[in-house]
């Protein structure tokens, strides 16, 4: 799992919460953040953000003091963060409650599909008690198959 190190935190103007700043470009690379900093607002797990989440907090310009250069970030409170991350910790565990089977996919590869592709997700909420197969095009030939 490739991680970012978020570095600090700080209060943003009249803001009293304390938040972290996460450029774009980062959102973009990296889906989990670590911690990089220590005190009460720091987490031990690394944290899922993603860009449609960190979309909903207003970006603001910095200017770095040394090099003058500046940077625009999501500013986002710590512990929204938190809060998104054990809904979405919940959310997984209730997936792997769905009682979906598989003799092709283990239990944690069920966890992801159902994670990932959102119509399937909806199917077996709305059925459960499923066995997950590969999807297999009827139309292929054999020859298509082993290509």
């Amino acid at each position: 799992m490739k991680t970012y190190e978020i570095q600090n935190c700080f209060r943003s103007g009249a803001n009293t919460r304390l938040c972290i700043g996460i450029s774009e470009s980062n959102l973009k690379k990296y889906k989990y953040f670590s911690c990089g900093f220590k005190g009460s607002a720091s987490w031990d797990k690394p944290v899922r953000i993603t860009i449609d989440f960190a979309r909903k907090y207003p970006k603001k310009k910095y200017k770095m003091k040394k090099k003058n250069i500046t940077f625009e970030v999501f500013v986002i409170p710590i512990d929204d963060i938190k809060e998104y991350n054990y809904k979405f910790d919940e959310k997984l565990k209730s997936y792997k409650n769905a009682n979906i089977t598989s003799p092709y996919y283990t239990q944690d590869q069920i966890t992801v599909i159902l994670n990932e592709q959102p119509v399937i997700r909806e199917i077996a909420e709305f059925f459960g008690g499923l066995q997950m197969t590969p999807y297999e095009d009827e139309n292929k030939t054999e020859t298509d198959r082993k290509t």
